[in-house]
């Protein structure tokens, strides 16, 4: 035997007893009966200044057990969330846990004091019914196994889920979609020009979904859209330039679809004026 192969004997004697003790250590994980669950948000557009959420402890709930029963806490540590720093494809994660394998059905957020929303540069209190109580509770189907990543992440519709009851009196009424973020997909892309400022949405037979483009780069991203073909319209907010459609664009699961650069069509200021004057 040669010197070289009596060095390399032990060498790979090593390697060959540290892979064994990894595939145990990795079985001993997998094994524990728990799953790793992430909770993200994410916001479609509104026009608010600023909606100030504080979340103070996050709960799922176990599927057959009774509605007292069955909560198992995902976080409770306290988070601040401005929701509206949350478009265009921003998410946070809200918190995350060891959960044991199971199936849970409903997942809820226990608010604390100092909600508001700014419109307008107008700072208002936001009224959450029973949000600091019983919680606002959001439907879901996360069934969990053992050694998962489970990434859930919820949609929230900021539009949709304020309300005015009143002189500046506003009540906050989630309205939010909850996805399994590991089998959507996101459209992403740059609207050109940027001074079009533009408003797109997704929309299938399924899912929709909309965003603004960054005001200074013109790039946008829509995400947690569920796999199919998709409509994506494309909104000016300038008068200067036409309004677009991309048909049939392709979303699949765990990926992005990049659209590239969308140019906007200015619009024939000439024909209008022409049209105007007779």
């Amino acid at each position: 035997m040669t010197l070289m192969k009596k060095l390399y004997q032990p060498i790979f004697a090593i390697f060959i007893l540290f892979g064994m003790l990894s595939l145990q250590a990795c079985n001993k994980s997998n094994n524990n009966g728990k799953a790793s669950v992430q909770v993200h948000m994410t916001d479609s557009p509104a026009n608010f200044d600023a909606l100030i959420v504080n979340i103070t402890r996050i709960e799922a709930h176990t599927s057959g057990a009774s509605e007292n029963d069955g909560w198992h806490v995902i976080s409770d540590k306290p988070i601040q969330v401005n929701i509206m720093n949350l478009t265009n494809g921003k998410t946070q994660l809200l918190g995350s846990n060891q959960l044991k394998a199971d199936n849970y059905d409903e997942i809820r957020l226990i608010l604390g004091t100092g909600n508001k929303v700014i419109i307008g540069g107008q700072e208002s209190t936001l009224t959450v019914p029973s949000g600091m109580q019983s919680g606002i509770k959001i439907k879901t189907n996360m069934n969990l196994s053992a050694g998962q990543t489970f990434n859930l992440l919820l949609d929230f519709n900021a539009s949709s889920s304020v309300t005015l009851t009143g002189t500046l009196n506003y009540v906050l009424k989630p309205v939010i979609n909850v996805v399994n973020y590991n089998e959507e997909g996101n459209i992403k892309g740059t609207i050109l020009p940027v001074k079009a400022q533009a408003a797109l949405i997704a929309s299938s037979s399924q899912d929709t979904s909309a965003t603004y483009a960054d005001t200074t780069s013109g790039k946008f991203k829509i995400v947690g859209l569920k796999a199919g073909k998709y409509n994506v319209h494309v909104y000016s907010n300038s008068s200067a330039y036409n309004d677009t459609t991309l048909t049939g664009v392709d979303v699949n699961a765990n990926s992005d679809t990049d659209l590239g650069s969308i140019t906007l069509s200015t619009k024939d200021t000439s024909s209008t004026m022409m049209s105007s004057n007779n």
